[in-house]
C-alpha cells in the first residue's frame, strides 16, 4: 500500500503535500478531508498519524474480509470520516461481530478522529505486547 509514501516527511513532524487530492476514501484520515486552499493548491497535513489511521482501516478490512465502503459514495464516506462517525459506521456492520474485543481496541485506537489521540508506534507496540 501507499500509506503516504509519495509525500515528503521531514524531521519527525508533519509536512505539507500540495497538488491534486489523491486518497482512498474510507482509508484516509479525517484531517485529509479538512483542507485549506492556498491560491490554486490544496494543502493537507501529512504525518505518521495519517498512516496509522489507514493502518486501522486496513486491519478492519483484514479482520472482516470485507471492504466496508463498496456500496458507498465518496462524498458520503468523506463526510462520515471528517465528522468522526466512521468507527460507529464500521462497527455497526454485521461482519464487525466477528472481530475480537482485543482487535476492536486496536482499530479504535488507530482510527481515533483526533490525530493527537490516535495510536502510534508506542501504543501499537504496547498492544502487541499484550
Amino acid at each position: 500500500g501507499d500509506m503516504g509514501i509519495a509525500s515528503v516527511y521531514a524531521s519527525g513532524t508533519f509536512s505539507i503535500k500540495t497538488g491534486a487530492l489523491r486518497l482512498t476514501a474510507g482509508f484516509a484520515a479525517p484531517e485529509c478531508f479538512l483542507t485549506a486552499k492556498d491560491g490554486q493548491m490544496i494543502k493537507i497535513a501529512i504525518g505518521p498519524a495519517v498512516d496509522y489511521y489507514s493502518l486501522g482501516m486496513t486491519v478492519y478490512t483484514l479482520a472482516t474480509g470485507n471492504n466496508p465502503f463498496t456500496e458507498r459514495e465518496f462524498l458520503s464516506i468523506a463526510r462520515d470520516t471528517a465528522d468522526g462517525r466512521m468507527a460507529d459506521y464500521i462497527f455497526s456492520l454485521p461482519e464487525a461481530a466477528s472481530i475480537s474485543g482485543r482487535v476492536k481496541e486496536l482499530i479504535h485506537g488507530l482510527i481515533a478522529v483526533d490525530p493527537g489521540r490516535r495510536w502510534g508506534y508506542e501504543q501499537v507496540a504496547e498492544w502487541l505486547r499484550g
